[in-house]
C-alpha cells in the first residue's frame, strides 16, 4: 500500500472498466468513465473512515458524487490505482525496477 498525504494529484491513465452484474443482462459491459480524462490531473484527498480517495470538484469533495475510489487493498474494479497513477506511485514502480 502507498502511503500519500491527506490530499494530492494523480493523472488519470484509465477511464474505462469491465462491468458484470444482473443490471448489465449477465453480460460483460465496458463503461466508459466521462468525467474523467486520460493523460489530465486531477486533486483528491483522502478519506480514512472508509479507506477511500475522493476526486476534489471545484476544490471541494462531492458528497454522494460516485467519485471515490478505493485503495489498492481492495480488489475492486474501481480501485484508485486502475484509473490513476500519482507521483508516489511512478517512484515506487522506478525504484522496484531498479532494485
Amino acid at each position: 500500500m502507498i502511503l500519500r498525504p491527506d490530499k494530492f494529484s494523480a493523472m488519470c491513465i484509465n477511464n474505462q472498466y469491465e462491468d458484470f452484474g444482473n443490471h448489465t443482462g449477465f453480460n460483460y459491459r465496458t463503461v466508459t468513465m466521462k468525467h474523467l480524462i486520460v493523460g489530465e490531473w486531477y486533486d483528491f484527498i483522502k478519506d480514512n473512515r472508509y479507506s477511500c480517495v475522493t476526486l476534489l470538484t471545484n476544490g471541494k469533495p462531492g458528497i454522494g458524487t460516485g467519485y471515490s475510489f478505493w485503495e489498492e487493498t481492495y480488489n475492486t474494479a474501481n480501485c484508485f490505482s486502475s484509473f490513476f497513477s500519482s507521483v508516489a506511485m511512478q517512484r515506487d514502480i522506478k525504484l522496484n525496477q531498479l532494485l
